[in-house]
This record gives C-alpha cells, structure tokens and sequence, in this order.
C-alpha cells in the first residue's frame, strides 16, 4: 500500500471514529430541560401505530392493542448505550409497581435478538423488549438519541417523549406522577412533574 493510500486510510478511520464519538455524545444527552411532562390531552398527538416481535419469545406485540387496556411506557435503548444501562434499575421498579395497570416495553433497533435477551438476563430487565430490526418504530418516534421514554394513554396519544438520561431527575418519582394521572383520568395534577 502506498504512503499517500495509507494517509487517505488514517483520515478515513480518524473521520469515522470521530462519527462514532459525535454519536456516542449525542446518546447521553440528558432529559430536556422540562425533565418529563405530560402534554394535555388537547395537545397530544396520536401514537404511531406498530406490530414488533418480542425478543425473548418472538410473540408479536400490536401496540395500540396494549394501549386500549392500560398507558403503555416505551422505552428505546441499545446495549452500549451507558444512560439507557443507568435509568434501567428505575425503570425495573416502576414497572414493577404498575404491573397489570400500565405496559413497559423496551425498543431495540442497533442489537439483535440474541444479544438483547443476554442484556436483559445480565442486568435483570423484568420488561419485555421488542425487537425493531428495521429501525422503523424508532423512527417514526423520532428516537434519534438513547435513551428515549415514549408514554402513551388509552386514547392512543404520545403523553410524554423525552430523549436523554438526566441522573439529577427522579426518574421513578417522574415515571409514577404521570402514571398515577394518566390511571386517574385527571392529568392535571402532572402536568409538570
């Protein structure tokens, strides 16, 4: 390989890894300035419909089948993303705490099926995980940084979507005020949480 072929190479890998940290930055943003709030119901906009399978066990999840019942909590993560590995043990109990009364679901679309389950296992992630191969449902939701917390009620409408970990916010304490409203019918009382 000649010098000026292997200074083009060095460029080319110094660019991509810089990509990858421009990248990796934009993952830990923290959650906006707000922290997580519930839009009122007048303006809220109708979820973005979506069938995914579930990566453990392959079983097709239609999600607004699941908000009909109950406000479902998705939340869009990766393996390598560190704040999404952080915020997981607040959301263990917060889904704990609404079983039955609200549905979590994690969102992958950067890990395949396999590594998912073995994440979920490591670090006890009680909360299926659906597997967005195609970066579709991502998409559509806008969930261009990790982690992103999408809430939606039982009419069908995004309530809450915050992209970013903020470690100064209480985030169980945020994720029960919303559930708690959303389950009473009366989202005034957070409307700031």
């Amino acid at each position: 390989m000649s010098d000026r072929a292997k200074t083009w190479l060095a460029a080319l890998l110094a660019l991509g890894a810089l990509g990858l940290l421009l990248f990796s930055v934009r993952s830990v943003n923290v959650a906006d300035e707000a922290g997580l709030t519930l839009r009122p119901a007048a303006q809220a906009e109708p979820a973005s419909d979506f069938t995914l399978p579930d990566a453990a066990t392959g079983r097709p999840v239609h999600l607004l089948a699941e908000a009909r019942a109950h406000p479902v909590v998705l939340d869009f993560w990766a393996t390598w993303c560190g704040p999404c590995r952080e915020e997981l043990p607040s959301l263990n109990r917060v889904a704990h705490k609404y079983a039955g009364r609200a549905a979590f679901y994690g969102v992958n679309s950067h890990d395949r099926p396999a590594d998912i389950r073995a994440f979920a296992r490591l670090y006890g992630m009680t909360f299926p995980t659906l597997s967005d191969a195609r970066h579709d449902v991502a998409s559509q939701y806008g969930a261009d940084a990790l982690p992103t917390l999408v809430i939606i009620d039982t009419r069908g409408n995004v309530r809450v979507a915050s992209a970013g970990y903020d470690p100064q916010l209480d985030l169980e304490a945020a994720l029960s005020r919303i559930l708690d409203a959303l389950l009473a019918g009366n989202p005034r009382h957070a409307a700031r949480v």
